[in-house]
């Protein structure tokens, strides 16, 4: 946080002394110094009550009224500084302390554009006043003029490079503007000057945190604890480190330390929430998240923080109002409507969900908008007889559910150029409506337009009633009878598994499943098979006691093969992954294994999904319960025949 202002009474002081003497009343010259005695003392009220008799006989007196407004100002009465202050400008214009003092007045009331005035009066009078540019470099702070306060710091460091507190604000500005390596720099050299400075030692932890240098951070917060024990901040922000690595336990008792240091921290309160949130303790984050809020109703975080649990909860329409009041303190914070959007599509609104959607830009870690010399195709814009470049931008599992707008696009007269990830190109060679697909990473051709896949629904209005039928389709028939050969002749209906998507997603570890739990409720009756491309060590050793279900995991080299092996098989049951949106692409009867909380495109409540016919879903009713899954699955299975195609 910015350090307070500087109210320098020492030199406050000491030029007031150069002027007692030459009052032309030496009697209130010797009351005057009476008071400055007391001041100094710090004996307020004692001085406060000689100043004002001055004033009594001399309103009109400099010296007491700087004094005196100075003294209202270390007594966190502004107003009244001001007052005083502006009275003895009044009287000499050209006082350097007083400029300043009356700019710290101002910065305490918030009004910092009117105390930058003062301050660079006050640096005009005296270019090597350190107290004035040390006061002026942190309200441009505060008005997050972050360059123009990093040059006033330089300016100081020049003047005193000892000044550790001048380091570490310039330091934290450079934090602002994302210049981690140079903010370390000044962290380091504020620490140098003065190595028991605790603050620097906090603010380095942060730096190296946001470097992705976790281990020295967490060294940098503990000397921070170990000068200060009472740091709460330093507790809290090692306790995000540590979430970061995922010692759950011990970030939460750093959390949990700040809290008892400082009971009213509604940041720690809130960071521990999101601990809890992340190990899917719902009612213990609530509570947190609720503390936070009733200490500082406004914390936007914490309002942010709160959506989400209730998205979490399914409780979708209560979350989108939390991210509404979110967004009224920040109406362009990007994760509010970007989870706004996700929880509009959830429940099925998407003439309302489509437009907030295109925030996934900016919230979205490691998603980068495509830039091109062409514009961006809206809808508006006529491609009759135009080439439009579609492109994929997240998962496997998108390209192929959004694919089918291609034919869409096409049928308004556009030639078009579908790019997709290299592990689909085969897949999609002969999608129609695309004249000419392209593997990601090689030349594009020209064209007109551009436009993302997962835009199309927002250009095209798409709403419940009017999503494109799927249209994917096997072209390659050698490798179908490839398959065919391979399994030999069929004897019982064929079941496809997967049970674990990619890793690499960030809602995995409530997605996946585990393969051994899962294979005691699969009766017999049927051929099961893997469809799972990458298996782990678990996932082998399962296998390999259980022979009983097949496994091709070195036979599937792209999608295409994978495609081919589906139509062979008469039902897939499937975790949500990439798989799901081919085998419903395929129009492949699939059943779906959902968490509790599920991907926006499964909805809520429902058995059915609008944007695959041949899906049914099986959802959790509490969070992490499988079993209750499981014994649907069994029982359906056990209770129908599946048709043998």
């Amino acid at each position: 946080m910015p350090r307070p202002p500087i109210i320098p009474q020492r030199q406050s002081n000491r030029q007031v002394v150069t002027n007692l003497f030459s009052s032309q009343n030496l009697q209130l010259a010797q009351l005057l110094k009476q008071g400055l005695i007391s001041h100094q003392k710090g004996l307020l009220r004692e001085a406060q009550i000689v100043y004002e008799d001055v004033l009594k006989v001399q309103p009109s007196h400099f010296e007491a009224l700087q004094l005196l407004g100075m003294l209202f100002g270390q007594q966190n009465c502004p107003e009244r500084a001001i007052e005083l202050m502006g009275k003895a400008l009044k009287i000499n214009p050209n006082h350097a302390v007083t400029n300043n003092n009356m700019g710290v007045a101002l910065r305490t009331l918030k009004q910092l554009d009117t105390a930058t005035l003062y301050f660079n009066k006050a640096i005009n009078l005296d270019p090597t006043y350190i107290d004035a540019i040390e006061n002026l470099a942190n309200t441009q702070f505060d008005l997050r003029q972050f360059n123009i306060a990093i040059r006033e710091f330089d300016k100081l460091i020049e003047i005193k490079y000892d000044n550790a507190r001048a380091h570490n604000q310039r330091g934290m500005a450079l934090i602002e503007l994302h210049q981690y390596h140079q903010a370390l720099e000044s962290f380091d050299n504020a620490i140098c000057i003065q190595p028991n400075m605790a603050v620097a030692h906090n603010n380095r932890g942060v730096t190296l945190k946001e470097l992705g240098k976790f281990e020295a951070a967490i060294v940098s917060f503990e000397m921070a604890i170990t000068i200060n024990a009472d740091y709460a901040e330093a507790y809290c922000n090692r306790g995000l480190v540590l979430q970061k690595k995922l010692k759950m336990e011990a970030a939460i008792s750093s959390f949990e330390m700040a809290i008892h240091l400082k009971p009213n921290f509604s940041g720690a309160h809130n960071n521990l929430g999101s601990a809890f949130l992340q190990l899917k303790k719902y009612e213990l984050a609530m509570t947190c998240f609720n503390k936070a809020l009733r200490i500082q109703p406004d914390f936007e975080e914490a309002i942010y923080n709160k959506g989400c649990l209730l998205f979490w909860q399914n409780k979708v329409d209560l979350a989108i109002e939390f991210f509404d009041k979110a967004l009224k303190l920040n109406p362009s914070n990007a994760h509010s409507l970007w989870n706004k959007a996700l929880a509009l599509l959830t429940k099925g609104d998407l003439d309302s969900g489509w437009p907030l959607f295109e925030w996934r830009y900016l919230a979205v870690k490691d998603l980068n908008k495509r830039s091109f010399k062409q514009p961006r195709w809206t809808g508006a814009e006529s491609i009759n007889g135009k080439v439009i470049l579609l492109y994929g931008e997240q998962g496997l599992g998108d390209t192929i559910q959004f694919c089918r707008y291609t034919k869409i696009v096409s049928s308004l007269g556009a030639k078009v150029i579908l790019e997709v990830p290299k592990p689909l190109f085969t897949l999609l060679a002969k999608l129609e409506g695309v004249n000419q697909l392209v593997a990601s990473g090689d030349a594009l051709p020209e064209f007109d337009y551009h436009c993302p896949l997962m835009s199309l629904p927002l250009e095209l209005k798409t709403n419940l009633q009017s999503i494109p039928a799927p249209m994917l389709d096997i072209h390659n028939q050698a490798s179908i009878s490839f398959w065919r050969a391979k399994l030999g002749k069929r004897v019982k209906p064929r079941i496809g598994l997967i049970w674990r998507g990619n890793p690499q997603h960030t809602n995995d570890q409530n997605r996946s499943i585990s393969l051994k739990e899962f294979i005691p409720w699969l009766p017999n009756g049927y051929e099961y098979l893997s469809l799972q491309k990458e298996l782990s060590i678990s996932d082998r050793v399962t296998l390999d006691e259980n022979p009983h279900i097949l496994s091709f995991a070195d036979d599937l080299n792209d999608f295409s093969d994978t495609a081919a092996l589906v139509a062979c098989l008469d039902l897939i049951i499937s975790v949500d992954t990439s798989v799901v949106h081919l085998a419903g692409s395929l129009g492949k009867e699939t059943w779906v294994l959902l968490p509790f909380t599920p991907d926006w495109r499964w909805m809520l409540d429902r058995q059915d999904s609008p944007w695959y016919p041949s899906i049914k879903l099986y959802r959790q009713q509490t969070v992490g319960d499988w079993t209750t899954v499981f014994k649907e699955i069994q029982k359906d299975l056990i209770g129908r025949e599946i048709k043998i195609i």
